[in-house]
Formats: structure tokens, sequence, C-alpha cells
């Protein structure tokens, strides 16, 4: 809401620029996993920060200070962090799908329908439709804020007749037309 930008590293931490990425400065000061492997802003300027080995880590003052936030949270890896229209938190995890109703500070599983699976990508529809990729079941969708899952996988095959399960990143447009990046496939 500020204007500021993130950038999260693999190995470095955050860095937080307030002059449209002109300069960088690290802000990392609490984050205990310098391995980030996803971001997100909520409307209030609360940074989220999703790590390899440390779990989900919040700031409320810009990145300058974090504060890690895990209880709930069975897996350590989270490369993908979602926030709905309720303010309801998802992160994409290691061992499926976590909710959080209060800003991150508690997360309970939310993986009806789903086996234990890495969770690589979330995309919120403005319908309130929650989709994930995940590394080797291909996409999911669930329309009750994650209490169950269905898969969505028909069409999911490239160019050579392979099913294109690994799913790395989605993404849905203007018009709600959900697209979904692929680790070799292509795009769908």
């Amino acid at each position: 809401p500020d204007g500021a930008l993130y950038a999260g590293f693999f190995g470095d931490g955050i860095y937080k620029s307030t002059d449209g990425g002109q300069q960088w400065k690290p802000v990392k000061a609490g984050l205990g996993d310098s391995f980030i492997v996803s971001l997100l802003v909520d409307a209030e300027g609360t940074v989220y920060a999703g790590t390899v080995r440390g779990g989900v880590f919040r700031s409320e003052d810009g990145g300058q200070n974090w504060i890690e936030r895990t209880e709930g949270l069975t897996s350590s890896q989270v490369p993908a962090l979602a926030m709905d229209r309720h303010q309801t938190l998802y992160a994409g995890t290691g061992a499926g799908v976590f909710v959080s109703r209060d800003g991150g500070r508690h997360w309970t599983a939310a993986n009806e329908g789903l086996k234990m699976m890495l969770v690589r990508s979330i995309a919120m529809s403005p319908t309130g439709t929650v989709f994930i990729g995940t590394a080797g079941n291909g996409v999911f969708k669930s329309q009750d804020a994650g209490k169950s899952w269905q898969p969505m996988n028909k069409g999911l095959t490239d160019a050579a007749g392979m099913r294109e399960n690994y799913i790395r990143s989605l993404t849905i447009s203007r018009d709600g037309d959900l697209y979904a990046g692929s680790f070799g496939g292509g795009v769908f």
C-alpha cells in the first residue's frame, strides 16, 4: 500500500526498495531463514515471507522486524502464500495446504481430498475459489475456503502426450481464466 517493493532471495533474505527499485536495502532483523521462496503483502502493509526451512515469518513494520509464525504448521517449507478477500491466509507447504484466519498466528491443515503433497503455487479467483498447483499431482480447486479439494487435471497434456503434473505457477486473468505454468510442458 505504501509503494514499497520487496524481493526475496534464495540464501540472502529479503530486500526492500522505496524508490521504484532504484536502490535496495536488506530487511532481515529476526528473519530466521534466509532462503525466501514466497512473499505476500496484505492491504494493511503486513508482509509475510515463506521460507525453505523456517516456515512463515511476518513483519508489521515494513520488514524492519520479523516474527516467526509457525504454530500449527507441520512443514517448514512454504513455497506459496496467498490471501483471500476475507483476509484468510493460505500457505502452500511440503505437507499440503494450511490456513490461518488470524494473520498467520495459528495455522490449521486444510487437506481434505489431498494426499500429502508439495504445493508449489496458489491462485485466488475473484469469486473465492482457491486453486493450487502441486509438485506431482497437478491442479486442485477448493470452493469452500480450503475445506475440501477436487482435482482438475483434464487437458494438462503436453505436445508429446505426456501428462503435466508438476505445476510451478498459477495465475488468474482479469477475465477469470486460470493459467498454469508447468515444469517442462509449457503453459496451460
